[in-house]
């Protein structure tokens, strides 16, 4: 990831320049910066319908107003004020992601205790994360906690309180801790902080707020101190609502103002 004095992208010939967004303290992912996945989500956004890839090159403030810099190849740079904070690109082809076969609802719960029991032992990075903090008690807050199931793969649940359909980038956001969490339950030596640096992401039907989902997750390679991971959400009739692909990083918690527990972003 990008040291935090990075200057911005120059505009190249025929950019378009315009007003992104502002992402609220309540989305956030470490104490002072937002969370991975609603940074995906909303990033996604800028390009065409369809599977994009968000690489995040910093990590994105809250309550500071964003920009987007759409460039002549269609690659969207989003900036704030200390520089680049994300590059997005539309995907030519559709994410090529293994199915992960049927939901199995009773590992949720079973996967939530372990991940509570988890915390209680050795604390969370993050704890007031926006999806998977234990300290975040409200209404608001994804509650995400994931785990190990029987069958190799890492399990979760995502419902959002409330009636209608769901806006595509919470539906995405609800990929990310998952995806995070099967790093440190699926490699062999995870690491003690893990933040998002990109992840590959596809919508295919839409969400409704009151509906319990389950995203599955798998570790797919680690190279280094970086750990990818592959997320799809399931309705409860066993279709699937989206797919990620993601990378996770390796860091030091102190940079991010948290602990030395484990625990993605």
């Amino acid at each position: 990831m990008n040291d935090m004095n990075r200057t911005s992208t120059p505009p190249p010939t025929h950019a378009r320049t315009h007003d992104l967004l502002t992402i609220e303290a309540t989305y956030c992912g470490p104490p002072t910066s937002a969370h991975g996945g609603v940074a995906v989500g909303r990033f996604a956004q800028l390009v065409d319908p369809g599977p994009a890839e968000v690489r995040l090159l910093g990590p994105p403030p809250l309550d500071t107003p964003l920009h987007s810099l759409t460039r002549a190849d269609g690659t969207v740079v989003v900036t704030g004020p200390n520089g680049d904070l994300a590059k997005v690109r539309a995907l030519p082809n559709r994410l090529d992601i293994a199915p992960f076969g049927r939901r199995v609802d009773d590992e949720v719960e079973a996967a939530a205790s372990a991940f509570l029991a988890g915390v209680a032992e050795t604390g969370h990075a993050f704890p007031t994360c926006f999806a998977c903090g234990p300290d975040r008690h409200d209404v608001d807050a994804l509650h995400q906690y994931a785990s190990e199931a029987d069958d190799g793969h890492t399990v979760a649940r995502f419902r959002v309180e409330g009636t209608g359909p769901l806006p595509g980038w919470l539906t995405l956001a609800g990929l990310d801790c998952p995806s995070g969490h099967t790093v440190f339950s699926l490699a062999e030596q995870p690491p003690a902080v893990a933040v998002l640096g990109s992840m590959q992401c596809q919508l295919h039907n839409e969400a409704r707020a009151g509906l319990d989902y389950q995203v599955r997750g798998r570790l797919s390679s680690v190279v280094g101190r970086k750990l990818t991971s592959e997320v799809a959400m399931l309705a409860p009739d066993g279709t699937t609502i989206a797919e990620g692909r993601a990378v996770w990083i390796a860091v030091d918690p102190a940079l991010f103002g948290g602990s030395t527990a484990e625990g993605p972003s």
